[in-house]
């Protein structure tokens, strides 16, 4: 991978204030060659299907019933009042709703009739939900046509939609999806569910190392399963690694699913999603991430994230200054970032949750770290290597085993008969029981650019090859 070049001009050495470390992160971010600095900046179908998206994580479909027997009803969506920018981003977009703050939370509410009969209900039949709120969609769109079907009485309306109204939302027990229904992923559907459920986290400030992750109710399982084979299959140009089995196998594992049901939020089973595979993050996630147009402040974790998973990528988290700038990083994003956040700050320092007092990100710092050489560089297969330990793999890389036939010379002039015949092997072992030698016999000829026989004497060449 070449040296994206952080570009920026600084001076002196005290810490940085929130907004001066927030320009400075943006301003390195963005130099990276793959970071497209873009936001609320979508079409009228990309903005769809990214608010179908936000809905299916954060909006609520809701019927009220006042005592008087007046029937309403309201799409809302709650959000942190940091957050209000986003919301009045929807309404400006939709033209229509109203926003209402109530101390740390802002909601959008669109609650006339006319704008939900008009704009709400034919969008969201064009760009289904995906999730389960797909079903609480339903219960509301039928709810609605009951309230003007005239053939029906007062009593009977308010019957049917009762009856709609208490098996909706945590009432809810049936969660089987109607027939007809089909998860439907697009990257600007999975940016607007992304904006409302996922996390960029630092997750280990030890040996450091980033993830990305979604956590959601067990009964979302499907869901989170479609995620995972669209993210899985996103990017696969080469139409051999297509129709390979095997390589479809192995990628699968760059993301991970954990529904062993462990985990509780508020009683109830989760399922969690998880991406921590640096090489993948790095040149699949991010790309394709930074493609796309954020509308919330999750921007502003993502570019941090950006941030981080570089040093890392480039091994400087090893080295105690880079380590430490990292970590004064995350401490600046999710719940730290939040206006709510309780801690005490000044421009030199500011407190942990924890009582530790964790001193500013500084601009010599920064230009420190940046100006490092790089520990970990890339070797002619595209994988990591450590400079300082002789060019030694760097741990944790995923990658596969590619072994491609070579034509010998008497055939390659007949270019109808050239071969493609090739393999993929998931590691050195499975790759060694194929050809029916030793493991570190296949990692030496790796290593050495030694070719192979198999059982029927034909010759191939070995790589190793990143998972992206």
């Amino acid at each position: 991978m070449e040296n994206k070049g952080f570009i920026f001009s600084t001076k002196g050495s005290s810490a940085l204030s929130r907004s001066d470390q927030d320009e400075l992160i943006l301003k390195n971010t963005s130099n990276l060659s793959n970071i497209k600095v873009r936001f609320r900046d979508m079409t009228e179908s990309e903005f769809l299907e990214w608010f179908v998206g936000f809905v299916d994580g954060e909006g609520c479909f809701l019927i009220d019933i006042s005592k008087g027997n007046t029937i309403s009803f309201i799409l809302t969506i709650g959000v942190h009042i940091d957050d209000t920018g986003v919301l009045e981003f929807i309404k400006n977009r939709l033209n229509c709703g109203s926003i209402y703050i109530s101390k740390k939370v802002v909601h959008l509410n669109v609650k006339r009739i006319n704008d939900i009969k008009n704009i709400l209900i034919p969008m969201f039949d064009k760009f289904p939900l995906n999730g389960t709120k797909y079903l609480e969609y339903l219960g509301f769109k039928e709810a609605v046509a009951i309230k003007f079907n005239k053939s029906l009485s007062m009593s009977e309306k308010l019957k049917l939609i009762t009856d709609l109204k208490g098996q909706m939302n945590s009432k809810r027990v049936d969660f089987v999806m109607p027939s007809t229904h089909t998860i439907r992923i697009t990257p600007y559907w999975f940016l607007g569910f992304l904006e409302g459920e996922g996390c960029f986290s630092l997750v280990d400030t030890k040996d450091i190392s980033i993830s990305f992750s979604l956590g959601l109710t067990f009964v979302q399982a499907p869901l989170v399963h479609a995620i995972k084979e669209f993210l899985d299959s996103y990017g696969i140009e080469d139409v051999k690694l297509k129709a390979s089995s095997q390589y479809l196998e192995i990628i699968s594992q760059r993301t991970s699913i954990y529904d062993k049901g462990k985990c509780t939020t508020k009683g109830k089973l989760v399922v969690q999603f998880h991406i921590n595979h640096l090489s993948y993050i790095v040149d699949t996630l991010i790309p394709f991430l930074s493609d796309l147009s954020f509308a919330s402040k999750k921007y502003k974790d993502f570019l941090d994230w950006v941030f981080i998973a570089s040093l890392i990528y480039k091994g400087k988290h090893l080295t105690k200054l880079g380590k430490e700038l990292i970590i004064k990083v995350s401490r600046r994003m999710n719940n730290y970032r939040l206006s709510s956040f309780k801690h005490i700050e000044s421009s030199d320092t500011f407190v942990s949750p924890g009582g530790e007092e964790i001193r500013g990100i500084s601009s010599n710092l920064v230009n420190e770290v940046i100006n490092m050489k790089d520990i970990y560089v890339i070797n002619q297969d595209g994988l990591r290597i450590n400079s300082l330990t002789g060019g030694s793999l760097v741990k944790r890389q995923l990658f596969y085993i590619l072994a491609e036939e070579v034509v010998p010379a008497s055939r390659a002039c007949l270019s109808s008969q050239v071969s493609e015949k090739f393999r993929i092997f998931k590691d050195s072992q499975s790759c060694a029981d194929y050809f029916k030698i030793a493991p570190q016999t296949i990692n030496a000829k790796l290593n050495k650019g030694v070719t192979v026989f198999d059982s029927n004497k034909v010759e191939f060449k070995l790589s190793r090859r990143p998972l992206r």
